[in-house]
């Protein structure tokens, strides 16, 4: 339109302030594009939301043949980024891409400021050592941010327009966002000015002002009150015990290694012990702790078997490793492997979160605790979390999220009603029993007054109708009764 009109160009601070005064959904532009000479380049790893399993991606190697990858010269903050893949090699066997980065070699992470002979050579020593090598790659920030760089890009993945207008509504500098498709991704692109418009089939484009709004409840009663899409997480926390609200199964909470005691442990502990356990701060690559998946946050609780003691320091486990070490050729440890996942801090006496397995345990959670105003439901790292906040004021649109008030909960009795009906249906369960004891206590009395052995209840089962089964030391009517119980 600039190109065509350039008088129009002064009318687009006019359109862009008659679309802001639109509600969503109504400020959407739809088939167009916002043309700009400038990108906006921002961190967007705040709006990208892979799980681990989509994002990253291991390939083992045998390091008797040749590997196959070419390495750019200039590695990226993440790690090293492959160029090409030579064709008919282990890489290319493996499905390894060009762009694909380098973040691991058989544990070892990449470290910001390597460059390609300090990969080779971690390479090279991995294959002295192993007859394999297990390479860990991200297989994602090439495709979803611009030059593999998601700390400065104008663009990240998304499936929802919602998403990407949220987004820009956060980008200080963000006066434009547009979503479309780019190599089969659904992608957001956010824009510092709107210099003229395209067309562009397919692709939506609105300024910052155009932003959804949480839906409302449209009732007083649970659950008809919650806000979808209503998220509160940068909201006023509420700093509480939660260890009330969780229960994960032991299988869930704790986790078990076993190392050699010969070998390099290699987990590096925290100075100040946890109320649970010793923190491990971090882990050496190469060491049995790598291998064996041992992740910075989990609580050191036992070591072979014995328990950690509330007022240890970080001398006496380490006594006990040694101890352990020395007794026996392995040594067993134990982890908490989810308090520092499921409470801010590691800490679930002080924490404004806690795991939660839908809305109602969430909202009742809060109503059960003393100057809860809000609560609100999402997922964090791949888990349903519940934040707990004094009030609503930063309620933000986020899809997926569900957020309610203090008064917007279950009735309170609601568990009590449900352990009622378990109880009731117990009742009812132990009261008929005697009414099957007196069954097989007839059935006992058939097979020898009636001539029917035991060992053929078939046989009894033929007979019918009590009236043939002869039972003269019972009582007739009682029996009817037995029957008709029986039949219902």
């Amino acid at each position: 339109l600039a190109q065509v009109c350039p008088s129009m160009s002064l009318l687009l601070p006019v359109l862009g302030a008659a679309a802001a005064a639109t509600a969503w959904p109504s400020c959407i532009t739809r088939d167009s594009d916002v043309r700009t000479p400038t990108p906006l380049y921002t961190d967007v790893r705040p709006f990208i939301h892979h799980p681990d399993k989509f994002r990253y991606r291991e390939v083992t190697y045998y390091t008797t043949g040749p590997i196959g990858m070419y390495l750019r010269d200039s590695p990226s903050e993440l790690g090293e980024v492959v160029e090409n893949v030579q064709e008919g090699s282990q890489a290319w066997f493996a499905g390894v891409r060009a762009g694909w980065m380098i973040t691991a070699i058989n544990g070892k992470p990449f470290r910001s400021g390597e460059r390609l002979q300090d990969v080779v050579r971690d390479f090279d020593q991995a294959k002295s050592k192993t007859a394999s090598m297990v390479v860990q790659f991200d297989v994602r920030s090439y495709m979803d941010c611009a030059n593999s760089d998601c700390t400065r890009s104008d663009r990240f993945p998304t499936d929802f327009v919602e998403a990407c207008a949220d987004a820009c509504s956060q980008v200080p500098s963000c006066e434009w966002w547009v979503f479309g498709m780019q190599d089969r991704d659904n992608t957001c692109w956010l824009r510092s000015q709107g210099n003229g418009f395209v067309s562009s089939p397919g692709v939506v484009v609105g300024p910052r002002s155009c932003v959804p709004s949480p839906v409302g409840g449209s009732g007083e009663a649970f659950p008809e009150c919650t806000v979808l899409n209503g998220d509160l997480r940068a909201g006023e926390p509420l700093v509480t015990d939660v260890r009330s609200f969780i229960d994960h199964p032991d299988e869930v909470r704790h986790r078990v290694v076993d190392f050699t005691s010969s070998g390099y442990v290699g987990m590096v502990l925290r100075e100040e012990p946890h109320d649970l356990g010793e923190v491990v701060s971090d882990v050496v690559p190469g060491s049995q702790a790598a291998s064996a998946a041992v992740r910075p946050g989990w609580i050191i609780t036992e070591v072979d078997g014995k328990p950690f003691r509330s007022g240890e320091r970080l001398l006496d486990v380490v006594a006990d490793f040694g101890k352990a070490k020395a007794d026996s050729p392995t040594l067993t440890v134990k982890f908490d492997v989810r308090t520092s996942l499921d409470c801010k801090d590691a800490d679930c006496t002080r924490s404004d979160k806690f795991p939660a397995s839908s809305t109602a345990v969430c909202a009742s959670a809060c109503a059960a605790t003393e100057s809860c105003a809000w609560w609100s439901l999402g997922m964090e790292e791949e888990d349903s979390m519940c934040w707990l906040r004094t009030s609503g004021s930063r309620l933000k649109f986020q899809e997926g999220s569900v957020s309610g008030s203090r008064g917007c909960a279950p009735p309170q009795g609601w568990r009590w009603s449900l352990l009622g009906l378990a109880v009731i249906a117990g009742v009812a369960v132990y009261f008929r029993q005697p009414v099957y004891q007196r069954l097989s206590r007839l059935t006992k009395v058939l097979s020898t007054k009636g001539g029917v052995k035991a060992s053929e209840p078939s046989k009894v089962l033929e007979l019918g109708k009590l009236m043939e089964w002869g039972l003269e030391d019972e009582d007739p009517e009682e029996s009817d009764k037995l029957l008709e119980k029986r039949r219902r």
